[in-house]
């Protein structure tokens, strides 16, 4: 497995912009192809003259499958905010969070604009642009404007191991060995990096009978707990077939009142299971360091774990 890892949180480990996603999707494709799902289903709308990239691809059948494993292919920017941290069960912390990220962005671009008049005052500049001393004073307004460009673009983050490298690398390693290709789909889905996006265009693209087999995979990395949250009374086969299969020992199963799912992306794929690892915050699970160079920690041994968890569960009757 940890070679798997080596391509998809390494190699192809930063997938924000529009090159890096087609170069991921490319390298998926094929290896998709060798494991023998032979053709890839994408949304509906998808034209690749007009959009470039697919909110989602889906390989396997959604019929056949005994379960399907949905998780994000696109990574997050950067954030500039020290001590990040993601809540998978609390989308408005996310929120603020994003919020305040974005007013240290725009700090950052009014900063390095003020900082372009000013050097363009104190230095005189003739903007004829006839000596060469003129054009190297510009330098670095040229230096500060290339950074505005950048930020207001956002920042690619890298490393992305809890989001959502390992996620995906699971997903190829289960569909590579499961013994037979019908008992689980895989859905790669684009802008969902915190489960928006193309993650639900899915699933209201899905059909309602399927739609309890979608099992959620976000932040598997690193983290003190792993965590299959659901909504109250949903899924209870489902989970019970789960935590039936060895290694399930360690998954804290959470079921959440309507309330609670009304926080978090459950709220709209209500049918389906969210997995992921975090630490407990009081009443709250937090993933830290994401969106920041820091996410670069791997448990090996519990994503091999999980490998073993979902082939003894796909190859049960």
């Amino acid at each position: 497995m940890e070679e798997i890892f080596l391509y998809f949180g390494i190699v192809f480990g930063a997938r924000y912009t529009l090159k890096s996603k087609k170069m991921f999707l490319t390298m998926l494709d094929h290896r998709m192809k060798k494991a023998g799902y032979k053709e890839a289903v994408y949304n509906r709308e998808y034209d690749k003259k007009k959009r470039p990239v697919p909110e989602y691809v889906v390989y396997g059948s959604l019929r056949q499958a005994k379960a399907i494993f949905v998780a994000a292919y696109d990574t997050p920017s950067k954030s500039f905010i020290p001590n990040y941290r993601y809540y998978p069960l609390n989308d408005e912390k996310n929120t603020r969070g994003d919020r305040r990220s974005g007013l240290v962005e725009l700090a950052l671009i009014l900063l390095s604009i003020g900082l372009c008049g000013l050097l363009l005052w104190l230095i005189g500049v003739d903007l004829s642009f006839t000596s060469i001393k003129t054009l190297f004073t510009l330098l670095p307004v040229l230096v500060f404007g290339i950074i505005i460009f950048k930020i207001t673009q956002g920042l690619p983050n890298s490393p992305n191991f809890n989001r959502n490298s390992a996620a995906l690398t699971l997903m190829y390693v289960l569909a590579n060995e499961s013994a037979d290709k019908k008992n689980a789909a895989f859905v790669f889905c684009n802008n969902s990096s915190a489960f928006r996006g193309g993650a639900m265009q899915f699933y209201r693209d899905c059909s309602k009978e399927y739609r309890k087999k979608i099992i959620l995979l976000n932040c598997l990395a690193w983290g003190t707990d792993l965590v299959l949250a659901r909504k109250k009374d949903q899924n209870e086969k489902q989970v019970a077939g789960i935590m039936a299969c060895q290694g399930a020992g360690e998954i804290i199963d959470v079921s959440l009142t309507d309330e609670e799912a009304e926080r978090c992306v459950l709220s709209v794929m209500d049918e389906s299971l969210l997995l992921f690892s975090g630490e407990k915050e009081g009443e709250e699970f937090a993933v830290i360091n994401t969106r920041s160079r820091k996410d670069g920690r791997l448990n090996t041994d519990r994503l091999e774990a999980l490998r073993s968890l979902f082939l003894e569960y796909l190859s049960r009757n």
